[in-house]
């Protein structure tokens, strides 16, 4: 809420690609590698993860997007219903990436 981002970060700086990729512009998003993004269908977030998934698109930045049924903020850290589903797209990632690099 309101009191986390007051923590988080300066009120004039909350428009920065810093504070969220959102702000980036498509310049700053161009020539970036493949990105795996993992929401949780009921994370309070999961809009800004569908934006930040389309304008990497919009980039030419491969992307794989998934949204956890029923999986909430956090649900990888607290290892919540869809952590298995997450876990498993993670390895498969890290193993293409090892693969590829």
């Amino acid at each position: 809420g309101r009191l986390y981002n007051d923590w988080y970060i300066e009120k004039e700086r909350r428009k920065e690609l810093y504070a969220s990729p959102v702000y980036a512009d498509l310049s700053q998003l161009k020539g970036l590698p493949h990105f795996l993004i993992i929401c949780g269908e009921e994370d309070p977030l999961n809009k800004e993860a569908m934006e930040f998934a389309k304008m990497l698109m919009e980039a030419n930045v491969t992307v794989t997007f998934k949204r956890v049924p029923g999986a909430k903020h956090g649900f990888l850290v607290r290892r919540g219903p869809g952590y298995d589903v997450a876990e498993q797209l993670i390895s498969a990632a890290a193993k293409q990436c090892w693969q590829e690099g």
